[in-house]
């Protein structure tokens, strides 16, 4: 069932109250006017495309697990708190389109450009895969988005090489 709050009941401070400001249309559960539990929003961002966020929500925030397409070629799918990607995901760049279950996961790290790993506050942070389409990744650790330290880049031709980055420039 389709269900909007009435504006009243959602804070000001609350992402759901910002997103629902740009006529996005919400299935899902409520409590206390909020969006909570596990529910649907699509916000339209232009004439033809959608973002859309499908998982867990607290108090009107995304919270635990969910999938969210910004409708402009990146999807996340992994876990959140206080509505930023934190804790275990996979976030996919450079995609031309999207649909709900068409590519697993696992098929879209294959096939295009991605991170998988650890995310604290919206940031890549801890270990990490960094995968681009033709093959090359690196395996490493990862610093407010930026490789540092230690990693290990494979190439195409199946050589690697061990790694040691400080706040995104390489070192050796």
């Amino acid at each position: 069932m389709i269900r909007r709050p009435p504006r009243s009941t959602l804070s000001s401070s609350s992402a759901a109250s910002d997103v629902y400001k740009r006529q996005g249309e919400y299935i899902g559960d409520f409590r206390n006017g909020e969006f909570h539990g596990y529910g649907r929003l699509e916000v339209p961002i232009s004439f033809t495309q959608r973002a859309v966020y499908a998982g867990n929500w607290a108090r009107g925030i995304r919270e635990g697990r969910g999938t969210h397409w910004n409708g402009e070629g990146k999807l996340y799918i992994g876990e959140w708190r206080n509505n930023k990607r934190h804790g275990t995901g996979s976030y996919f760049f450079n995609i031309p389109s999207w649909k709900e279950n068409e590519h697993t996961e696992f098929w879209l790290k294959d096939n295009f450009e991605n991170y998988t790993g650890d995310f604290v506050e919206d940031h890549f942070q801890g270990k990490g895969i960094y995968r681009w389409p033709d093959g090359q990744r690196y395996e490493g650790s990862f610093f407010a988005s930026d490789k540092h330290g230690e990693g290990t880049f494979y190439y195409t031709t199946g050589t690697s090489r061990k790694q040691f980055w400080h706040y995104g420039d390489l070192i050796r």
